[in-house]
C-alpha cells in the first residue's frame, strides 16, 4: 500500500496477480528446463500469499535481516515520504540523483555547493541516514522551473530524470507509437478492440497473438476433451451446470 495524506491505501493496479503471473512463468521454465536435463516432469505450486511476502520482503526484511535484528522492518530510503515525483511549475519531475557525483551536481546547479559538503549528506552513509531531509531539501529546489526546464539541465548533467506521465500521457508517447506499441484488433464477437503489444523481442523468434480474449466457457469444452474426458461425459458436466460451451455460435456450428 502507499500512503497518502497519512491514510492507507491501495497500489492502484493489479499487483498481485500479475507479479504472481511473473513468478509462474519462470517457476515453469525451470521446471521444463529440469524436465530437459532429468527427463522427469514434477507438480509445481507458486502460492500467491508467499509470493506477494517475499516481493515485498525482498528489501523491507532490512534490518530483521541479521539476527538478532540490526534495525527496523522496512527500507528507510524507499519508505522516505519525500522519495516521490517532485512538483515543478507545471507538473511533476522523477528526478533520481543517486552517486557522489550526481549529488555534487545537482547542488552545484541549485546555487548551493555547501550542501554537498554537509555532514549530513557528504556520503552515501550519511546520505541514508538522512535521507528524508535529502530528499526534502532537492524538492524544494525544483518547484522553481518547469518539468521540461529541469529535463534538460538534467539531461547535460546526466542525472537519471523523466517528465512524470499521466495515462493520457502514455496513449500519446511518441516511442510507443514509434515502435507499435499499441495494436488493433477485430474480436469476433466484440468489435474492434485495442490491445498492448507484447513487450519482449526475440532474435529469432516472430511472436504474435495466437488468440483473442475468450468469452466465458468458450475453451471449456476443448480443455475437457484435451484432458481426455469422452464427448458424453462433457454433455453431462454441460447438462449439470459444471461448466458451459461458451463458444461462438460461428465457432460451434463448426
Amino acid at each position: 500500500m502507499s500512503k497518502v495524506a497519512g491514510e492507507p491505501r491501495y497500489a492502484p493496479m493489479i499487483i498481485a496477480d500479475k507479479t504472481c503471473a511473473l513468478s509462474i512463468v519462470g517457476a515453469v521454465s525451470t521446471a521444463l528446463y529440469a524436465r530437459e536435463r532429468t527427463g522427469r516432469g514434477q507438480f509445481v505450486e507458486i502460492p500467491m500469499f508467499e509470493s506477494m511476502v517475499s516481493y515485498v520482503l525482498g528489501e523491507h526484511l532490512f534490518g530483521h535481516n541479521f539476527v538478532p535484528p540490526m534495525g527496523s522492518l522496512g527500507y528507510t530510503r524507499v519508505l522516505a515520504p519525500w522519495r516521490r515525483p517532485y512538483k515543478t511549475k507545471d507538473g511533476y519531475l522523477c528526478m533520481m540523483a543517486y552517486t557522489q557525483l550526481h549529488w555534487r551536481k545537482f547542488w552545484t546547479m541549485v546555487g548551493k555547493p555547501d550542501v554537498h559538503s554537509d555532514p549530513r549528506f557528504d556520503s552515501i552513509a550519511s546520505r541514508a541516514n538522512n535521507i528524508v531531509a535529502l530528499y526534502e531539501l532537492a524538492g524544494s529546489c525544483i518547484a522553481g522551473k518547469t518539468t521540461a526546464e529541469w529535463l534538460a539541465l538534467l539531461r547535460e548533467l546526466e542525472i537519471p530524470a523523466a517528465r512524470m506521465s499521466s495515462l493520457d500521457d502514455v496513449m500519446a508517447d511518441p516511442q510507443l507509437a514509434a515502435s507499435g506499441f499499441f495494436k488493433h484488433a477485430m474480436h469476433p464477437t466484440e468489435g474492434e478492440i485495442l490491445y498492448t503489444d507484447l513487450p519482449v523481442r526475440f532474435s529469432d523468434t516472430a511472436i504474435s497473438p495466437q488468440r483473442l480474449q475468450p468469452r466465458l466457457g468458450e475453451h471449456s469444452i476443448d480443455v475437457l476433451r484435451e484432458s481426455g474426458l469422452s464427448d458424453n461425459e462433457i454433455k453431462a458436466l454441460v447438462a449439470s451446470g459444471a461448466t458451459i460451451d461458451g463458444k461462438p455460435k460461428a465457432q460451434a456450428a463448426e
